[in-house]
């Protein structure tokens, strides 16, 4: 009896043992498939995008097309009067605002967040560490399925512009602070299927893993150009940690500017100093925007 009731512990365990390896090769199979895999072509879905024509002067035909993927939490028509001011010396811009989109397959109404990940995690889990040996979780998986989700979304959003511009996309700008960024600079560099964009805009928004930026990025928009915003002052992700981010992206057309007195926030200061690069990437560089709000370049190669 002791003898049988061993084995069938014994068989127990090792069935149990069987299972848990099984499950860690189909994570690792779908994580191998997250990063191999070009990026589907994109789907339309149905969500609000908040559109308003700011700076410039009343009476101009918009110059510039700029699309503004706020950070999680926060509402669209909060940044119409802050581009407004911002881009009061500036063409004409007519700003999109999409608000995130709810997939169908998860039980959430929160219209404001991009993806769900706390910054403190964010900034413990996928800022501190080595993520070449970085262990896989389920959680990390549905993380960047989000991500693509999101993405998907944006990259509808950025094709209906191109088209209506008659498929030249040199005087869009896609732009994103925090959780919104992350999805911007995935979506130019691995979701469009036309052409690339004029540049891609961050601001105190770190890649989630650089190594799936990487794997992901198109030929064709690989050059497009990308410009990394970060305070001085950010005490939620630190500036070189940021910078060390976007080094290990090698990215070829980046650069990181530092914001002299800069938060974690997409303020009045923010927005002023990210106004110059927003109009050098759409090469509208003979408006004067000059003002007291100024940035520290470092481009990379």
């Amino acid at each position: 009896d002791e003898r049988q009731r061993f084995a069938e512990n014994e068989a127990r365990l090792q069935a149990q043992r069987e299972a848990q390896i099984q499950k860690q090769q189909e994570l690792q199979s779908s994580i191998d498939a997250l990063f191999s895999k070009p990026s589907p072509i994109f789907e339309s879905f149905s969500s609000h995008c908040y559109q308003e024509l700011v700076g410039g002067k009343p009476n101009e035909q918009s110059a510039l097309t700029l699309i503004w993927l706020h950070a999680n939490g926060e509402v669209p028509f909060e940044y119409s009067s802050l581009f407004d001011r911002a881009l009061q010396n500036a063409p004409r811009t007519k700003l999109l605002i999409p608000a995130p989109h709810a997939p169908q397959n998860q039980n959430n109404d929160d219209t404001t967040c991009w993806f769900t990940l706390d910054e403190s995690e964010w900034l413990e889990k996928y800022l501190h560490g080595g993520e070449q040996s970085y262990s896989y979780t389920q959680a990390d998986l549905a993380l960047l399925k989000g991500i693509e989700a999101q993405a998907d979304w944006i990259a509808a959003i950025v094709e209906r512009e191109i088209e209506a511009n008659g498929g030249d996309a040199s005087k869009i700008v896609l732009a994103g602070a925090g959780h919104g960024g992350v999805v911007a600079s995935y979506t130019g560099f691995t979701k469009l299927t036309s052409t690339s964009l004029a540049g891609i805009i961050t601001l105190s928004s770190p890649c989630i893993l650089p190594n799936l930026l990487k794997a992901k990025t198109k030929s064709f928009l690989a050059n497009t150009s990308l410009t990394c915003f970060a305070g001085t002052e950010d005490n939620i992700f630190p500036s070189h940690l940021q910078r060390t981010h976007l080094a290990s992206a090698t990215i070829p057309n980046a650069a990181f500017v530092l914001i002299p007195n800069g938060q974690h926030t997409a303020d009045a200061l923010e927005l002023k100093t990210m106004t110059s690069a927003i109009l050098l990437a759409a090469n509208l560089t003979s408006y004067d925007i000059a003002g007291d709000a100024e940035g520290s370049d470092e481009y990379f190669s």
